[in-house]
C-alpha cells in the first residue's frame, strides 16, 4: 500500500474541485515509488469493483470501497505535495526576479550618480571660468591673432577645400610658421608656439612618412611637431575613456595648437549633415583641448560637390570662429584662398586671392591677385606662350631654309621639298612668311617674276660669305 510522506487528508475534508485529474498532474515532480503506489491502488480498486459486480459479494464491495477511499486519500496527498512544490518554485522565481530588478536599479542609480557628478564638475568649471560682468566693465581685449588678420588666437578655425587643392600642403606651410615664426604664405606675420610647446597633428588621412618628407622639404622644425598617425587606426575621440587618454598625451607633449585632418575621419557620426552631432563634436573638442591646455584648434574638411562651399551640416559653418576656403579655377588650374569669420577690430577677412605653389619647397605664396585678375593674367601668359612658340617655330624653319640654300639657288618649291625630306614640313600658306623671315634675318635672296611676295615663280638663294648667319642664334623675339 502507498505510504504518504506527509499526513494524509481525509476524504471528507478534501475539496474534490481543487484536485486536478491524474492525467493532468505534473508527474515529473512525483518520485518513482510514489507513482508505483498510486498505480497499485488504482489496480486494486478495479479488481475489487469487478469482483463485487460479478458475484454480488458484500465483502468484495467493501474492499472495493476501502481501496477507492485509500486511492482518493493518496491522490489528495500527492496533489497537496505538488502544490507545495509549485508554491516553492514560484517563490524562487519571484526572489530571482526581485534580485535581478534590484541589481538593475542599483546599476542605473550608480550610472545616474556618475552623470550627476560629471555635470557637477562641468558646472563647477563653468562657474570658475565664467564670471558675470556688466557689459560696460568688460575689458577691451580682442584676444589677438595667431596669424595676423587671418587666424584668430584662442579660437577654432575650419579649413575647407576642394579635392586635391592642397589642404595638407596648407597645413604644412602653417606648421612651418608656427614652429619657426616665418610669415604665413609669405604675407602674414605669425605668432609661433611658445618655447617648450608644440604643434599637435591628428593625421587621419596622410601616410606618416610622406608627411615627414613634405615637412622637411618645406623647412618645418619637426622637433616641435607631435603627430598622431591615425590612418587606418581606431579613432581616439570615439569614447570618453579614449578621449581622456588622448588629452593626457596632448598635455604631456605640450601641445599648444592642435590640427585635425580631417573632420570627416575624426567625426563620431557617420552623417555629415547631422547638425546636433556636429555641434556636440565641436563642444567635445573644446572640452578635450581645455583639459589638455591646448589654446588653438584648426580642423580641415572637404568642400561640397560644386567646390564653392564646405559640405555637410550648417553647424560646421556656424561653430568655428574662422573659415578658410581653398578653391581651384577649373579653366586655369590656379588656386585661391579666402577667409571669413569673427575677426578682430576692422579686419574683414580675405576675398578669394591667388596662391602660387613651388613644388620643390612645397611653398604656398599669396600673390595678391583676385580671381578675375589671376584669370586675366593666366590668359595673357597663355597668349604670350603661344606667340613665343609660333615665333620660335618660324625662326627655326627660316634657319633651316637658309642652311638648305647655302651656296646654291633653288626654286621655292624644291627648297621646301628638301626641308620636308629632312623632316620639317611647312604648309604652303606659311611658306611666304618663312621666306620673308629668312630674307630679313639670314641673307636669303629671292629672284624671279615679281620678286619677293609676287605670285610668279620664285628662285631662292643664299650667297656664301665669311659670316654664316645660319649658325647664329637668330633674332630675339
Amino acid at each position: 500500500m502507498y505510504e504518504a510522506s506527509a499526513p494524509a487528508a481525509s476524504a471528507a475534508g478534501h475539496e474534490s474541485d481543487d484536485c486536478a485529474p491524474l492525467g493532468q498532474l505534473p508527474l515529473k515532480h512525483i518520485s518513482g515509488p510514489a507513482l508505483a503506489g498510486l498505480v497499485q491502488l488504482r489496480d486494486q480498486v478495479h479488481e475489487h469493483a469487478s469482483q463485487a459486480a460479478a458475484g454480488g459479494d458484500l465483502a468484495a464491495s467493501q474492499q472495493a470501497l476501502q481501496s477507492a477511499e485509500e486511492f482518493t486519500a493518496a491522490l489528495a496527498d500527492m496533489t497537496a505535495q505538488l502544490a507545495q512544490v509549485a508554491e516553492a518554485a514560484q517563490a524562487v522565481a519571484v526572489e530571482k526576479a526581485e534580485a535581478d530588478e534590484y541589481a538593475r536599479l542599483k546599476a542605473r542609480r550608480s550610472v545616474l550618480r556618475r552623470l550627476d557628478e560629471e555635470d557637477a564638475e562641468a558646472d563647477e568649471r563653468l562657474t570658475q571660468a565664467v564670471v558675470p560682468q556688466l557689459l560696460g566693465e568688460v575689458p577691451d581685449d580682442d584676444g589677438g591673432y595667431r596669424v595676423d588678420g587671418l587666424i584668430v588666437a584662442d579660437a577654432v578655425t575650419l579649413v575647407w577645400a576642394q579635392a586635391k587643392t592642397g589642404k595638407t600642403t596648407l597645413l604644412v606651410n602653417l606648421m612651418r610658421s608656427l614652429t619657426t615664426g616665418a610669415k604665413f604664405l609669405g604675407a602674414y606675420p605669425c605668432q609661433p608656439v611658445a618655447e617648450g610647446r608644440r604643434v599637435g597633428l591628428l593625421s587621419y588621412e596622410m601616410n606618416g612618412g610622406q608627411l615627414r618628407h613634405w615637412a622637411e622639404d618645406h623647412g618645418v622644425d619637426t622637433s616641435r611637431v607631435a603627430v598622431w598617425n591615425l590612418r587606418g587606426m581606431p579613432n581616439p575621440l570615439r569614447t570618453e575613456h579614449s578621449r581622456k587618454l588622448l588629452g593626457k598625451e596632448l598635455a604631456a607633449a605640450g601641445v599648444e595648437v592642435l590640427l585635425i585632418d580631417t573632420y570627416a575621419r575624426a567625426a563620431l557620426s557617420p552623417d555629415e549633415n547631422d547638425n546636433p552631432a556636429a555641434t556636440a563634436w565641436f563642444k567635445m573638442i573644446g572640452e578635450l583641448t581645455a583639459e589638455a591646455r591646448v589654446t588653438d584648434v584648426l580642423v580641415t574638411h572637404h568642400a561640397g560637390w560644386n567646390g564653392g562651399r564646405l559640405r555637410g551640416a550648417s553647424a560646421l559653418q556656424d561653430f568655428p570662429d574662422v573659415l578658410l576656403g581653398l578653391t581651384r579655377d577649373e579653366q586655369t588650374g590656379r588656386r585661391f584662398l579666402e577667409a571669413t569669420g569673427r575677426f578682430n577690430g576692422a579686419d574683414e577677412g580675405l576675398t578669394p586671392t591667388e596662391l602660387e605653389f613651388d613644388p620643390v619647397t612645397r611653398t604656398l605664396t599669396l600673390t595678391g591677385l583676385s580671381k578675375a585678375e589671376a584669370k586675366a593674367h593666366a590668359l595673357a601668359e597663355e597668349k604670350a606662350d603661344k606667340e613665343l612658340a609660333a615665333f620660335l617655330q618660324l625662326q627655326s624653319r627660316a634657319e633651316l631654309l637658309a642652311a638648305a640654300l647655302s651656296g646654291q639657288q633653288l626654286s621655292q618649291t624644291k627648297a621646301f621639298g628638301q626641308l620636308k625630306a629632312q623632316g620639317t614640313s611647312v604648309r604652303k600658306d606659311d611658306q611666304a612668311t618663312v621666306v620673308a623671315f629668312a630674307v630679313e634675318h639670314y641673307g636669303v635672296q629671292v629672284t624671279g617674276a615679281g620678286g619677293p611676295g609676287s605670285g610668279g615663280p620664285k628662285w631662292l638663294s643664299r650667297p656664301v660669305d665669311t659670316t654664316d648667319q645660319s649658325h647664329q642664334s637668330g633674332p630675339v623675339p
